[in-house]
């Protein structure tokens, strides 16, 4: 199951620099834009589309932890406990990351 924590792993980087990579390289138009058109697309500090795209992220990692959550079910009631075990771990990190992204939509988008 070393492959699965790989796997978490990737995933959660991939789709963090996703969002940095997105965040921080904005276009040079967006970066023109007047104070005013600025803040009517905003429904926080951050723009909206960015809001949009960390509820879709934590939406993404909650639903893999409940794919998770599923095979280790299914791991324990075949009794291997070992590989359960490292199934549970992943559901924790999964679900971590998900409060951790709906925590920073709260404070920066609403």
């Amino acid at each position: 199951m070393r492959n699965l924590r790989s796997v978490i792993f990737g995933l959660g980087c991939v789709l963090g620099g996703a969002f940095l990579a997105n965040y921080f390289g904005a276009e040079a138009g967006a970066q023109q834009q007047t104070v005013t058109e600025a803040q009517s697309k905003r429904s926080g500090l951050w723009e909206a589309e960015d809001c949009k795209k960390i509820s879709d992220a934590s939406g993404l990692f909650l639903y893999v932890s409940g794919e998770f959550l599923e095979e280790a079910d299914k791991l324990k009631k075949e009794g291997k406990e070992a590989e359960a075990d490292e199934s549970y771990e992943g559901v924790l990190f999964l679900s971590e990351l998900a409060t951790n992204y709906a925590k920073t939509f709260e404070a920066y988008c609403k």
